[in-house]
């Protein structure tokens, strides 16, 4: 069997509170890539102070370090470029830091290379344990709002960029078409929802693998309804809309899109004041230059036969129960 190249990417703040995290994650695909014809790099990008990888340095490949202002998408971004630059690898795996890899993950993701090639290969992401499905794909609606699918017979279209592993080929034509991989605009929070958006709409597909599973803790650093997580989140909502949505596609759901952002009001609100949905339409229109010439550019990008209906389903909501409307 051919020996594939993997580089795993790990963004983190390397802190005393994240070490724990990051040690489980690296030691976990030490033990699984050490059973399989895989060549294994680790780079650790991280945009904090005071880092702290004790008993696990000597186990990264490569630590990329700049400091803050840098966010989610620049650090992956900067950590692609390094590795296709002088790594070189078949595949590129991207997993947060609190998550980590089953032993048997690279096993089964070889297995899978057999039954053919794919762009972006999608695990299944538990929460702490094989009880609770934290993520198997991305479910996207026709109101722009994204949600992690807890259920295996959920349709999906779209993946986490908790954990998903993209084939290096896919990666160079991105970036030769739009200058970055994952999008510097958003920041965090949603940037892997634009980013599979554009690989759908140029033709790429998203596999997902039930047997490849992964494990995540969830918004260790920030908290899972922080009002950091939760304004980011609102906010590129709306801004990937902006970005990837043909016009047509926004006029037919436009009832549907102004019903999310309606609760998205509510809630914002009643849970951090009355000033938090307006500072979201303050920060768009602050930003709405760039955000309309680079939806020009991504626009330009799409076949004229890309039916995005396909990519935002036919539902405009999913609640906690699995009920849809």
């Amino acid at each position: 069997m051919k020996l594939i190249k993997v580089t795993c990417i790990i963004p983190s703040l390397c802190s005393k509170k994240s070490l724990p995290n990051i040690r489980t994650c690296i030691n976990s695909l030490l033990t699984s890539y050490g059973l399989n014809h895989i060549n294994l790099k680790t780079i650790v990008v991280t945009n904090g102070e005071n880092i702290i990888l004790s008993g696990v340095r000597n186990k990264i490949d490569k630590l990329i370090f700049k400091k803050r202002p840098f966010s989610f998408a620049e650090m992956n971004n900067l950590a692609i470029d390094y590795t296709l630059h002088n790594h070189k690898p078949d595949w590129v795996l991207l997993i947060n830091d609190d998550a980590w890899v089953d032993k048997n993950f690279f096993w089964e993701f070889l297995k899978n290379l057999k039954q053919g090639q794919n762009e972006i290969i999608v695990p299944l992401i538990y929460s702490k344990n094989d009880k609770e499905i934290d993520s198997y794909g991305v479910e996207y609606f026709n109101s722009g709002y994204a949600k992690n699918s807890k259920h295996l017979s959920i349709k999906t279209s779209l993946a986490s960029a908790a954990c998903i592993l993209i084939q290096t080929n896919f990666l160079i034509q991105i970036k030769e078409r739009f200058k970055y991989y994952l999008n510097p605009l958003l920041k965090s929070y949603f940037e892997d929802v634009e980013f599979c958006i554009r690989v759908i709409a140029m033709g790429g597909s998203i596999k997902k693998v039930k047997k490849m599973v992964v494990y995540h803790l969830g918004s260790s650093s920030s908290g899972r309804r922080s009002r950091y997580v939760v304004y980011y989140s609102y906010r590129n909502t709306l801004w990937v809309v902006i970005l990837t949505w043909p016009l047509k596609h926004i006029a037919k759901n436009l009832l549907n899109i102004i019903i999310v952002q309606c609760w998205f009001y509510i809630y914002g609100t009643f849970s951090f004041g009355i000033l938090f949905w307006p500072k979201i339409w303050l920060d768009t229109l602050i930003n709405l230059v760039p955000l309309i010439k680079e939806r020009r550019r991504i626009l330009a990008s799409y076949p004229l036969s890309v039916d995005f209906g396909k990519i935002t389903g036919r539902f405009t909501f999913r609640f906690r129960n699995g009920a849809v409307f």
